[in-house]
């Protein structure tokens, strides 16, 4: 005799389906921003400040982080053809390579700490307008590398949304190289080199939202 019938198994593949819907996801990665992004719109007196940070977990409270920050910011007064006036040009990036370690207090809170590594280029040009015409063009690049040593709290507002804010000290190492050209002279300064160490701290003021994937 059949001791099995479709009705039975149609049953049993719904009860499983049901019981693996029931099991919670397991959450590996994380991405976020940073919500002055979102207040302060993408056009904010010229700039554009975005930063954005992911991390794979390589335990339950450890992960590796991987982060980009960049600004822009362009002031084109351009068409006036009888004006003395200046057109300046600023862009920064900045990557981070880190570790984290979390900390559970409750449901709902966690603190973390870690540190960054964090290469960054900036470039900024100025022309500088007389009577509509360039006079002058400097530009100054910089590269360098700084280390953040960082603690921080986040906030859970469901299984895969959370809210962090974290405080670092900063230590960095950068190399800036200058030059001026005069347009109508017809020569350029020599180029002047600057090495500058200096050491900061950053509050935890910023807030960041996750997701977690």
């Amino acid at each position: 005799m059949q001791t099995k019938s479709p009705l039975a198994l149609i049953l049993l593949l719904c009860v499983n389906a049901f019981a693996q819907e029931n099991n919670p996801p397991v959450l590996t990665k994380d991405i976020g921003f940073n919500t002055a992004f979102i207040f302060q719109g993408i056009l904010n007196s010229g700039s554009t400040p975005f930063s954005l940070m992911y991390k794979k977990y390589t335990a339950e409270n450890a992960a590796n982080r991987f982060g980009l920050n960049i600004s822009f910011n362009m002031n084109d007064v351009s068409g006036h053809l009888n004006a003395n006036y200046d057109e300046n040009t600023d862009a920064d990036i900045e990557l981070s390579l880190g570790k984290e370690r979390q900390k559970p207090i409750n449901e709902r809170w966690t603190w973390f700490y870690g540190g960054d590594a964090l290469p960054f280029y900036s470039l900024s040009r100025s022309d500088v307008f007389q009577n509509g015409q360039k006079l002058l063009t400097g530009q100054s690049a910089t590269i360098g590398l700084g280390l953040r040593p960082f603690v921080g709290v986040r906030f859970n507002i469901n299984a895969r949304l959370y809210l962090s804010a974290e405080a670092s000290l900063n230590a960095r190492y950068s190399y800036t190289k200058n030059s001026q050209d005069y347009v109508q002279q017809g020569w350029t300064d020599e180029d002047k080199e600057i090495h500058k160490i200096s050491l900061y701290a950053n509050p935890a003021t910023g807030l960041f939202l996750y997701y977690r994937l």
